[in-house]
């Protein structure tokens, strides 16, 4: 059984995103307690469980009775919703058999109470939502009656063993993780958080210069593509992104491990984008996203894959050999007033402190480090005495491209 606080906390984390004007949330009862702990506490023990060998992914949405009975309709917008002839026992085991047969990335399991005292719960069918849109290479045409959207309802998605994302339609409002519930955050790369630092050293590029802020969103669009792809696919890594007139100075405190010759000429194909904007061909944005695709394997290879701040691949399976770090590790600023309690990050093992003790000696670099659990931290430094922690820099973004973006 989880403990009661965390059930609580869940709810508070979907009370305060309703209260956020920036949501434009419909304004809805808060969840029933038991209704949250029954499908948060099912979905945690089911994520332990093995199929065939494998550990299984899944979605589970509580749908209310009345709108499982009809389509649902909502701003032109509709799920595909198909019941089962008998309602299944919603319970670990059964979740666990059945969640293979869908793409948790698509579809959601429907779980309801069987009767108005919430004596058992059900697993009466499943929605169907379809892929999510990424802004890269999607372009957002939606049909009347024909789009498919998550509904403003709870949705908990198993990502890997014990690791829940608490989703509200299709956005995250926190993590559970390792027995405690983090709440989303305001997007970390926002001006006042951990955009300032990142900004700093994007400033220095020639682009940046040629094209001032949209070269800026476009590098932020691929960190954070470059970082849901890496988080996807599960082995966690770390990537360190260095200033390009700091290579020299830095290569100092890092062990090269494979180093290719040619240059992936990712910064060129931003700055194609940017030049074709909207017009810009499918071809472009295929051969972009495929080269991200590739930085993103070569994360996976233990150890660190080594940046610029243009994404020119220095080396990857790469050994930060930094001295200990020993001064303060601080939380982050979050842009709305969050931050700036104490990250022990000691007990998170030798990747964490690896990147710490770099970010401490090389004050301009920005490093993330993927764990294999779900979040990914970013690191950057204050001052001489302190760096700053963002404990999840994905927790924010949409639950689709958290759970992996079709493409």
């Amino acid at each position: 059984m989880l403990e009661e606080e965390i059930i609580k906390e869940i709810i508070g984390a979907w009370a305060e995103d309703q209260s956020n004007p920036l949501r434009r949330r419909t304004i809805k009862p808060l969840p029933d307690f038991k209704d949250m702990r029954v499908v948060v506490e099912t979905s945690f023990f089911a994520s332990l469980k093995r199929e065939e060998g494998e550990f299984v992914r899944f979605s589970i949405t509580l749908l209310p009775e009345d709108l499982t009975e009809t389509e649902i309709q909502s701003y032109f917008h509709q799920q595909l919703i198909e019941t089962f002839d008998k309602p299944i026992i919603f319970d670990d085991n059964s979740v666990s058999k059945i969640a293979n047969a869908f793409d948790y990335r698509t579809t959601s399991l429907i779980v309801m109470p069987k009767d108005k005292a919430k004596s058992e719960y059900n697993i009466r069918g499943v929605m169907y939502y379809g892929p999510s849109h990424h802004s890269f290479y999607d372009i957002p045409i939606h049909y009347v009656g024909l789009s498919l959207i998550r509904p403003d309802e709870i949705f908990v998605t198993a990502v890997s063993p014990g690791s829940l994302v608490i989703g509200r339609g299709n956005s995250v409002i926190g993590r559970f993780l390792s027995g405690k519930f983090y709440k989303a955050t305001p997007d970390p790369f926002v001006s006042k958080a951990m955009g300032q630092y990142i900004k700093r050293n994007i400033e220095r590029v020639e682009e940046y210069k040629k094209f001032q802020n949209k070269y800026w969103y476009y590098n932020i669009d691929s960190i954070n593509y470059l970082l849901t792809q890496i988080s996807y696919r599960g082995s966690g890594g770390t990537v360190v992104f260095i200033p390009h007139d700091k290579v020299t100075e830095y290569s100092a405190s890092i062990n090269s491990g494979y180093v290719f010759k040619e240059c992936f000429n990712v910064n060129k194909l931003i700055e194609q984008m940017i030049i074709e904007g909207k017009k810009r061909s499918k071809s472009l944005e295929k051969l972009y996203t495929e080269r991200l695709d590739f930085l993103a394997r070569l994360a996976c290879i233990d150890r660190a894959l080594i940046l610029t701040t243009e994404f020119s691949l220095l080396s990857f399976g790469s050994e930060l050999k930094a001295t200990e770090w020993k001064g303060k590790v601080d939380v982050g600023p979050d842009g709305v007033g969050g931050g700036g309690d104490q990250f022990v990050i000691s007990k998170l093992g030798t990747r964490h402190n690896s990147a710490v003790n770099f970010v401490g000696e090389r004050s301009e670099s920005i490093v993330f480090v993927i764990s294999k659990d779900g979040p990914v931290r970013g690191l950057a430094k204050k001052d001489e005495n302190t760096i700053l922690c963002w404990p999840d820099c994905l927790v924010s973004m949409f639950l689709g491209e958290i759970l992996g973006v079709e493409h």
